[in-house]
C-alpha cells in the first residue's frame, strides 16, 4: 500500500520536473492502477492530468501518443489497429479487463518497465521512441535498459508507421492473469522477435535473427532452429506461474508458430 503525504496537480511540465528534482520521494501519478501493490511512502504525488498529455496524433510517418493516453484509447485507435495486422491492438486487449484499460495509461505502463508487461513485448518489435522532458528522445529499447535519471518525465510515445506483418501470443493461467510468457514478432524488411514475462522484462533476440538474415529458404525447419536459438540466448526464470523449463517450451513453440504465420502472409 502506498502512503502519500501530499497530492499535487502540476501546472506545467517544468513545474512537475522541478518538484521531482526537489525530493527523491516525490513521484508522478500515471493511471495509478498498480500503486496499491507497491509499498512506498511518498512525500508528494504529482498529477499531470492538466497538461494535455492524453492525445493521439499522427501524420504520414508516425503516431505520437501522449503519456496519459489510456490503454483502451490506444487499443481501439484505427491507426494502431492497422499496425502489424492488429497485433499491437491485440496485445493491449489482453491486459486485464476493459474497465482496467480505461484507467491504465501507456506512460505508466512504459515508465514502470514491468517484467510482466504485455505491451512492451510487441512495442519492442516496432520502431518506437519515447520523448522525455526536458529535451530527450531515445529508442524504447535504450530507455528500458537505461538506469539513469528518474527525474525525467516521459511525455510521449512515438511509433513509426510500418506496413509489415505482426504476431502476438500471451500465455496465462486465466484470461485476466499476468502472463506466464508472451511472444511478439514483426516482419517488414527485417524480422524482430521479442519475448516477455520470462519473468524478466521483455527483450529482443539478436542471434536468432541472424539465422533468418542468412537464409534463403523460409520453412518450418528454419523457424524451429530460430526458435531454439532465441530461447537459448534469453534468460528464463521461475515463479508461481511457471517453471523455467515450461517458459522455455512455451517461448520456443510460439516463436516457431509466429514465424510460420508472419511468413505465410
Amino acid at each position: 500500500m502506498v502512503h502519500v503525504k501530499e497530492y499535487y496537480v502540476a501546472t506545467s511540465l517544468e513545474d512537475a520536473h522541478q518538484r521531482l528534482k526537489e525530493n527523491p520521494k516525490n513521484a508522478l501519478l500515471g493511471g495509478g492502477t498498480w500503486m496499491k501493490y507497491t509499498h512506498r511512502i511518498l512525500n508528494q504525488l504529482i498529477d499531470l492530468s492538466k497538461l494535455g498529455l492524453s492525445a493521439i496524433e499522427e501524420d504520414e510517418k508516425q503516431i505520437t501518443i501522449g503519456a496519459l493516453t489510456t490503454l483502451r484509447d490506444m487499443e481501439v485507435h484505427q491507426s494502431i489497429k492497422a499496425l502489424g495486422d492488429g497485433f499491437l491492438s491485440q496485445a493491449l486487449g489482453s491486459i486485464m479487463g476493459v474497465n482496467f484499460r480505461h484507467i491504465a495509461t501507456i506512460g505508466g505502463s512504459i515508465f514502470s518497465k514491468f517484467s510482466f508487461s504485455d505491451i512492451l513485448t510487441p512495442l519492442l518489435t516496432l520502431n518506437v521512441s519515447v520523448k522525455l522532458y526536458p529535451d530527450e528522445i531515445k529508442p524504447l529499447e535504450a530507455f528500458l535498459e537505461d538506469k539513469g535519471d528518474r527525474t525525467k518525465i516521459l511525455t510521449h510515445l512515438i511509433i513509426e508507421k510500418q506496413e509489415g506483418h505482426g504476431y502476438f501470443k500471451k500465455v496465462a493461467q486465466v484470461i485476466n492473469d499476468f502472463c506466464v510468457v508472451n511472444v511478439a514478432i514483426f516482419k517488414e524488411k527485417e524480422t524482430k522477435i521479442a519475448v516477455g514475462g520470462r519473468p524478466q522484462r521483455a527483450k529482443l533476440t539478436t542471434e536468432a535473427i541472424k539465422l533468418i538474415k542468412d537464409s534463403k529458404t523460409f520453412d518450418e525447419v528454419l523457424f524451429t532452429k530460430v526458435a531454439q536459438q532465441g530461447v537459448q540466448e534469453l534468460r528464463f526464470g521461475e515463479d508461481d506461474r511457471g517453471s523455467e523449463s515450461y517458459r522455455k517450451l512455451l517461448a520456443e513453440t510460439y516463436i516457431a508458430r509466429g514465424l510460420k504465420e508472419v511468413y505465410s502472409k
